[in-house]
């Protein structure tokens, strides 16, 4: 019989420890019985793969730990781990196998209560493989992925003359059962014969090669295939209410939110309810119909609001669902047959990836997105100007080169564009400025040597639009800001030009260059008052912020980040609000525990003068400011929302995003809302 205990012990086989407990760097994510209507394992773990099951599907097994029907799961990654881990086990799954790579989308397993009872050519293999080890061979079940990996796995074995082994390509050969549906061939050295007489012996077809250079082939025992049922849909969650909490009256709504997972190179795009789309399966895999693989869907059971927050709005993938701008006039299609509500779907290469900065583009109805290198990969597409009802992607900004992230951007009066992206050239760390112009291809404008890039605050622009400031591997550089389709003037290194008249300054130009020991120029962040009199710099591992007068080129003051001494710490962004503050978020480690603040200095002297509003909500990891008032939207490590008055009055506060922290935060001018989390999630909320 099939227990929940060699179900475990299975798992814990593809972790590779005796916990199921996730942790940062594992590349197996196990989640037991899951009750989250619409859950990715995208958003909710880190690791390349995953492996999870519904609390209802759990159910198989029962009081005593005894499967008593088939339970079954879902799983994204090297399927070849997971037949193996499983395998170790002498427990037989039913596995779906795409025809590509199976680390993209989401396909089905199943556990039977048969699984300990069938024999397969698998697990024939490994009986031979550990009957040639208890004799002194080395041999090793799909050991490494490519032959010359697997050849180092037998060196670090050791020297015995007979070795044999497959690796994690050959595998290829065994079906979704662990039936062989084509010959394999094994790697060897030694005595081929003694190999192939343990592979007889259990049943399997061999011949000794004739070459030392031809690899021994395996061929299946034949026969009927082992007796598990056929694949089925997990169970689903239901569709669970939306808890709302609240302080005093709600101030915030929320229209909609967006957790759609879909991967970009499969073409179409995917609705709130992303569904991964029909792939061709292979042997011994399927869904029911055996072709198509399981849907991962954002939120299925999530709901949207009317503007009065009186009317949920159930985002059910049913087509008409739909939500409204808060006039009424505007609907916010939320699913249908129309176009994909796909969003940061189509413009990302991995949902999972941190969302670093949103801010609206002049007008208020886009929104520019930036999202950053996540756990798992460099973002396909790290800056989209998406609609912000929708959040369908409008526009894609070219990247210049594959790891290149963007560092900041910022709009103009005149409604250009300026990007600061995280560049690599030729092993040299650049800052490289970029401007588009609306209607025209975006071109690029300064390329500014680093030494440590920083992912945020990598650029700030006046309110004028006239003074633009960026961090240099030597201080705070002041440049001044051309016309559109101006090019900066080429420069000739070492050569000054001395003019008995007073020139203005060229397009782009730097105008100064600010520096200060304070603060270390590694991963340097920078921002500018709107009335560009002021500009900041600290540093990701900063314990101050140094604010220079730009009048006077001088430093005007130096503020402390932390009331004690931390150990290890960082600065995640600073920028200048429109009412006299200078807003840095900060993180430092304490005991083993990361403690993130809001910092609010004052402008004129750096003091710290609304320690209220500081404490009005822990962890805080994002900031915006109303544009018409003195309060402040601020997201948290916990995913939690809240507006806070400068006074110090929490105003609202709410749960906002079950996995991750809020790690971007824009106001639009109307008083709307666009929050982005850690693992790559929007949500939409109206100030009502």
């Amino acid at each position: 019989m099939v227990t929940r205990e060699a179900f475990t012990a299975a798992l814990h086989r593809l972790k590779g420890r005796p916990s199921l407990e996730n942790e940062e760097g594992d590349f197996w994510d196990v989640f037991p019985a899951v009750d989250e209507p619409g859950f990715s394992p995208l958003i909710a773990g880190s690791a390349q793969a995953a492996v999870w099951w519904t609390a209802a599907d759990d159910a198989a097994f029962d009081a005593q730990g005894v499967l008593r029907r088939p339970l079954p799961f879902t799983w994204r990654g090297d399927w070849t781990q997971l037949q193996l881990a499983f395998a170790g086990q002498k427990l037989t799954l039913r596995l779906q196998l795409p025809a590509g790579d199976s680390s993209v989308g989401a396909w089905l397993g199943l556990l039977s209560p048969r699984a300990d009872a069938c024999d397969t050519d698998l697990l024939r293999l490994l009986r031979a493989f550990e009957r040639l080890r208890a004799g002194g061979v080395i041999a090793l079940p799909r050991a490494g992925y490519t032959q010359s990996e697997g050849w180092e796995d037998v060196a670090a074995v050791g020297a015995a003359p007979t070795a044999v082994f497959w690796h994690g390509q050959s595998h290829d050969a065994f079906d979704g059962l662990g039936q062989l549906a084509r010959p394999m061939y094994l790697y060897w050295r030694g005595d081929a014969a003694r190999v192939v007489e343990a592979l007889r012996a259990q049943g399997l077809a061999s011949e000794v090669p004739a070459s030392e250079t031809v690899g021994i082939e395996v061929r299946g025992a034949g026969g009927e295939p082992p007796p598990i049922e056929a694949l089925v849909e997990p169970q689903q969650p239901p569709p669970a209410e939306e808890v709302r909490e609240r302080a005093g009256d709600q101030l915030l709504v929320l229209v909609t939110r967006w957790s759609g997972v879909r991967d970009a190179s499969r073409g179409a795009g995917a609705g709130v309810a992303g569904s991964v789309h029909p792939e061709r399966s292979r042997g011994g895999g399927g869904a029911s119909d055996g072709s198509t693989p399981l849907t991962m869907s954002g939120e299925p059971g999530a709901r949207a609001e009317s503007p009065d927050g009186s009317t949920p709005l159930t985002r059910s993938g049913e087509p008409g669902a739909r939500a409204e701008s808060p006039d009424g006039s505007t609907p916010l299609t939320l699913s249908g047959s129309g176009p994909p509500l796909s969003g940061l779907a189509g413009a990302f290469h991995q949902v999972g990836s941190p969302i670093d900065l949103l801010t609206f583009a002049p007008g208020g109805e886009t929104v520019l997105c930036a999202c950053g290198f996540g756990t798992r990969d460099f973002p396909e597409v790290p800056l989209a100007v998406l609609d912000r009802r929708t959040f369908r992607r409008l526009e894609v900004l070219p990247k210049p080169g594959f790891s290149a992230t963007c560092g900041g951007a910022a709009f103009l009066p005149d409604a250009r564009l300026l990007v600061a992206w995280n560049a690599y050239d030729h092993g040299q760390s650049l800052l490289q400025l970029a401007e588009r112009t609306p209607g025209a291809a975006p071109r690029d404008l300064l390329k500014l040597p680093m030494s440590h890039l920083a992912q945020r605050a990598q650029l700030s622009v006046d309110r004028a639009g006239k003074v633009l400031v960026v961090p240099t591997r030597s201080g705070l550089a002041v440049h001044g800001v051309g016309a559109p389709g101006q090019a900066p003037k080429p420069r000739t290194p070492g050569v000054k030009v001395r003019r008995a008249h007073p020139q203005p300054p060229a397009p782009w130009e730097e105008l100064a260059r600010l520096t200060d020991d304070a603060v270390d120029e590694a991963y340097g962040m920078v921002a500018v008052s709107p009335d560009g009199r002021l500009a900041a710099r600290t540093a990701n591992g900063a314990v101050q912020v140094v604010c220079f007068d730009l009048e006077r080129r001088a430093v005007a003051w130096r503020a402390p980040l932390y009331d004690t001494p931390p150990g290890p710490r960082g600065v995640s962004s600073l920028a200048f609000t429109p009412w006299g503050q200078l807003a840095v978020l900060a993180r430092a480690s304490r005991e083993e525990r990361d403690e993130h603040a809001l910092v609010l200095l004052d402008a004129k002297d750096g003091e710290r003068r609304w320690r209220p509003a500081e404490r009005a909500l822990s962890q805080a990891t994002a900031v915006a400011c109303h544009p018409q008032r003195e309060v402040l939207v601020v997201g948290t490590a916990a995913g939690r929302l809240g507006l806070v008055a400068l006074a110090g009055e929490r105003l609202d506060e709410r749960p906002l995003f079950r996995h991750g922290g809020v790690s971007a935060l824009a106001f639009g001018a109307d008083g709307c809302v666009v929050a982005g989390s850690s693992r790559g999630e929007l949500a939409l909320l109206f100030w009502q």
